[in-house]
């Protein structure tokens, strides 16, 4: 979506010192809905992030099979639910 309207849109990252641990009950209140039943079936949360101002929250997974890593990071979409932004 962004990219059909760049021209409105700045994207700032945050500085390091910005980010910060965040509980998993905490990243449940704010984004469990965001998650696929079937998550917790193949991934392991291993630790969650956000911004000092929560609008950027991410997770660190582990893959339960291969044990490889990953992560996904989701923002405030127009309606402020969280929403897959990028994963890896």
């Amino acid at each position: 979506m962004i990219k059909k309207v760049k021209h409105l849109v700045r994207v700032i990252p945050p500085e390091p010192s910005e980010i910060n641990p965040l509980s998993l009950v905490r990243f449940n209140a704010l984004a469990g809905y965001a998650r696929h039943p079937a998550t917790v079936l193949m991934f392991e949360e291993l630790e969650c992030h956000s911004t000092n101002d929560e609008r950027v929250i991410g997770a660190l997974v582990q893959d339960r099979e291969d044990e490889d890593y990953g992560w996904i990071v989701l923002g405030r979409d127009e309606r402020l639910r969280f929403r897959a932004i990028t994963a890896g």
